[in-house]
């Protein structure tokens, strides 16, 4: 496989997390046995640690990158200013815990906090988000028209972690992560990642591969991995 690289711009990296009240179920020990996923921790726990650890990570790959913090419940509300200051970034990132139960999430407030703080006009600068969605049956409304053109930004993609409870369980579950599917840029191509119940493991790995620049990794579909199959992008598993 050959992948056409572009020169790889600072990223705005924007980490968007899910704070409704199914983060604080747990995301169990995965199924490879590993020693060091011995211990159970709720989403939200688990999406913290390796949200400081993907930072401390790419600060030595990317220096150049900044991180933002989005917040997610039924509306989207913007937590920090762009920064490379880790201290700064566990500050805010120690202030979330799971909250309430949501019956909607509202996409087009997603986009819209993105629009207002991030450099989507600076063709200097690439936009990342990354967004943690735990709501299995919580399907988000459709994003207005005014905010899909986003979607067609040449500096701008999203990438989505989905943790959800077992699909047998869900009568929406497949449909909440089509959706999402559904709004991949036209552009720079996200990548797709669900974890169910014993997505610990699977999770640690998706994040690593993520500090990859989306302007150099390919699509997601196409690559391949040498060790374990590749993320399943298409149909849930439990």
């Amino acid at each position: 496989m050959s992948v056409q690289l572009q020169r790889a711009l600072p990223r705005q990296i924007i980490f968007c997390i899910d704070i409704s009240r199914e983060m604080g179920d747990s995301l169990a020990p995965s199924i490879d046995g590993s020693i060091s996923q011995s211990l159970a921790y709720t989403r939200l726990e688990t999406v913290l640690s390796l949200i400081r650890r993907y930072v401390a990570m790419n600060q030595l790959l990317a220096p150049n990158d900044t991180y933002g913090l989005i917040s997610m419940m039924e509306y989207s509300f913007w937590m920090m200013d762009f920064t490379a200051d880790a201290k700064m970034i566990d500050k805010h990132l120690d202030t979330l815990s799971p909250r309430e139960q949501c019956a909607d999430f509202d996409t087009t407030s997603l986009f819209k906090t993105i629009h207002e703080h991030a450099a989507l006009n600076d063709a200097n600068q690439f936009v990342h988000a990354i967004v943690f969605y735990g709501r299995t049956d919580v399907m988000p409304q459709p994003i207005a028209h005014q905010y899909g053109w986003i979607r067609s930004c040449t500096n701008f993609t999203f990438d989505l972690l989905f943790l959800h409870a077992p699909t047998r369980e869900s009568a929406f579950c497949q449909d909440v992560y089509d959706y999402w599917i559904s709004l991949e840029p036209t552009i720079v191509s996200s990548w797709f990642f669900e974890f169910a119940r014993l997505g610990k493991s699977a999770l640690t790995k998706a994040m690593a591969q993520l500090t990859a620049h989306p302007l150099q990794r390919g699509d997601q579909e196409r690559m391949t991995d040498l060790v374990t199959k590749p993320p399943e992008t298409i149909y849930l598993s439990d």
